[in-house]
Order: C-alpha cells, then structure tokens, then sequence
C-alpha cells in the first residue's frame, strides 16, 4: 500500500525548525563571542595613546549586560513573529478560499491580531487558536516585536504613549532588561521560550487546517 504524505504548508514546520537552530547556536557560541570582543576591546585600546581606560571599561559593561548584542537575541523574536504573521495569513487565504469567502482579512481594520481573530471567530468561523490560548502574551510578543523592529530596542525611540502603556510589562517581565533607561536587552531563554510558544500555536492551527481542508 502507498502510504500518501500532505507536504501542504511544510515549509512552516522547517522555517520553525531553521530559527530553533540559530537559538541553538547563539546559545553555543554568544559567551564565547564576547569574551573574545572583550579582548579585543583591550588590543585595540592599547594600540593607541593616552588612553582613557574608562572607555574599554564601558565597552565591556555593555557587553556584559547585553546592549551590544542585543540585536542577535532580538532577532529571534522579530523573525518568531514574522513566521506567525505569514503563516496566519496564509492559513486563512487557505480556508477562505476553500469556504469560497470574498472578504480578505486585509479588509478589516485593528492591528494584524485584532483583524486575526475578528476575522476567523466572524468570518471564516474557523477558530485561530485553541480555548485557552495566551492572547494578551502574543499582543505583547506583537508589541515587543514593534519596539526591536523599528527603534533597535532603544526606549528613547519608542513614542511617549507607547512606552508609557508597555512600560510596567516591560520591566516586570523576566527575561526582558533595560539598561540605563534606553535599551531593551532580550535574553536568550526568553527569546528562545517566545520561539516555543508561537510554535506550538502556529503547529496546532496547521494540523487543524490540513485535517478540516
């Protein structure tokens, strides 16, 4: 007997897989990477002369606490949360187009999760995520996205009104630090456990998906 197998939306599964790989990595190698910045830092100081020690001294602080790498671990989410919005997206063309519906989910207005649910629950009356789901976690992923995507994590960029409604999740948040009152340090394990969450949401809609359609 030929067993069949459904390659639709595999892509989905790899491109979770790839960014899981590049945590995996940065989980290996990012000590070692700055340590070695850290000697460099003092090469290249001491090339020079009259040196103002205070300036390697800084240099390393900032490695220490993240800001200079901390666009490696935000990459993580900004790539976590562009793999959700594609895939969301193409989950519903998918179902409009097998339930014949003429009204496109880039119709509605709201940000991209607001016009999500509203357009599964009310038009496609095909649920996007399962009872129970962590909807205020993934408005914050969407929000944290916004601030690494368009002002590099420094706060200073991020509009008043904005910083002033995420600034209490933002620092009661473990895994999310802000150093001297202007950057966003993501860590690792929150970058990585971020990755897990939207994956298991992203996994669970496409099973649903292949198995209705």
């Amino acid at each position: 007997m030929r067993m069949e197998v459904d390659l639709r939306f595999v892509e989905v599964g790899y491109e979770l897989m790839i960014l899981s790989e590049y945590v995996k990595l940065l989980d290996a190698n990012l000590p070692a990477i700055i340590e070695a910045e850290k000697k460099k830092i003092w090469i290249d100081l001491d090339r020079g002369e009259d040196v103002d020690r205070s300036t390697g001294h800084h240099l390393e602080d900032r490695l220490t606490e993240g800001v200079s790498t901390r666009f490696l671990t935000g990459a993580v989410i900004m790539a976590t949360w562009a793999i959700y919005e594609a895939t969301v997206e193409r989950m519903a063309d998918y179902v409009r187009d097998a339930k014949k519906v003429s009204l496109k989910m880039n119709h509605l207005r709201g940000s991209f999760l607001q016009r999500a649910r509203r357009y599964h629950d009310d038009v496609l009356k095909f649920e996007l995520h399962s009872t129970g789901a962590d909807w205020q976690r993934l408005e914050r992923l969407a929000e944290l996205r916004h601030v690494l995507a368009h002002a590099n994590g420094r706060l200073w960029d991020v509009p008043a009104d904005d910083l002033r409604r995420m600034d209490p999740w933002l620092k009661n948040t473990p895994g999310l630090t802000i150093v001297d009152d202007e950057y966003l340090v993501v860590s690792l394990d929150f970058a990585r456990e971020a990755l897990e969450f939207v994956d298991g949401l992203l996994r669970d809609l496409v099973d649903r998906v292949r198995k209705t359609f």
